[in-house]
């Protein structure tokens, strides 16, 4: 039966009710606002779940949308930059596990590095654009936007376990190491990396809608970051180098910066990856690089979501 007038301009007002012209006044406030809407974050997120849940399937389905292999795309993608890696620095420059450790400890440090590294680098570069591509609902449609890089991090989260998940397998096969319970850390380090994470994609975000350039120069920066992470890298390989070389010295103490530090080190912890002159990670020192790791993440995460609802009055007449 074909609807009524009546029933047509009902639903006419319904949508209508939803769609509305941004409100410039929402997006301005003070600081101490701001602050406080960042530690209601999480409260915010479960108020429009539905709104971040609908994002992730859109973001989820698109990635492997006329696919073959569809989802099994999340495996394939890390497992070919670990062998990319491994190519290069485990084979051409011979770096090899050092010694007393087990002869694939170097494979599975360097491939749970890229996992993490993933992560990161993923969700910020993506997030660059996200403002931007969203612009239509940004001018029409009064919602919160600084849940945007939330299910773009949340996606490569997925990835990420699906990686561990075939790393615990591995790893298990080859009696390198059994899920134990550091494992119960992992969620706690996880929401550490996905803060910091988001934190810099809301920056970015922010940026490129008045810099289109930030689009461009930040993946070039994502790669000196890489190199800058202790991916294929680990502390012991460069002290070794940096005894009676000043310059290395500096450089190494400028690397124990790198927020991205001491999050990868947690979680190559509760992955069951040995540190170098240790046998296995108690949960009392796992607590204790989340916590390293904790400080910076938490300090980058308020500083974006700040920046990013100060200058959002302003994201509609822009994009």
């Amino acid at each position: 039966m074909a609807p009524s007038l009546a029933q047509e301009n009902e639903k006419g007002r319904k949508q209508a009710s939803v769609v509305q012209e941004y409100d410039a006044e929402r997006g301005s406030g003070s600081l101490l606002q701001f602050l406080g809407e960042a530690l209601l974050y999480p409260v915010l997120l479960y108020k429009h779940r539905t709104l971040v849940r609908n994002f992730f399937r859109r973001e989820f389905q698109s990635r492997f949308r006329g696919s073959i292999l569809g989802s099994f795309w999340t495996l394939i993608h890390p497992l070919f930059l670990f062998i990319t890696y491994y190519l290069v620095f485990g084979m051409m420059f011979n770096v090899r596990s050092p010694q007393g450790m087990h002869p694939l400890w170097y494979s599975f440090y360097l491939f749970t590095g890229v996992l993490a590294w993933t992560v990161f680098a993923e969700t910020t570069i993506r997030c660059t654009t996200v403002v931007v591509e969203n612009g239509n609902l940004i001018k029409k449609v009064a919602f919160p936007a600084q849940v945007l890089p939330v299910h773009i991090s949340a996606v490569n989260l997925v990835v990420f376990i699906v990686g561990s998940l075939a790393y615990f397998v591995i790893a298990a096969l080859s009696g390198f190491a059994f899920p134990g319970p550091n494992l119960l850390l992992l969620p706690l380090v996880l929401v550490v990396l996905m803060f910091f994470t988001v934190g810099v994609g809301l920056i970015l975000a922010a940026l490129n809608v008045f810099f289109r350039d930030v689009n461009q120069i930040f993946p070039i920066l994502a790669n000196l970051w890489f190199f800058a992470t202790p991916v294929f890298w680990y502390d012991e390989m460069l002290m070794g180098g940096a005894k009676n070389n000043p310059q290395l010295q500096t450089i190494f103490s400028l690397l124990q910066l790198n927020p991205l530090n001491p999050i990868i080190k947690a979680l190559r912890a509760v992955l069951c990856i040995p540190r170098i002159g240790t046998e296995k990670d108690t949960l009392g020192s796992v607590l204790g690089l989340v916590g390293q790791a904790a400080l910076p993440a938490f300090t980058v995460f308020l500083i974006g979501f700040v920046l990013f609802r100060s200058l959002q009055y302003r994201f509609a007449d822009e994009v």
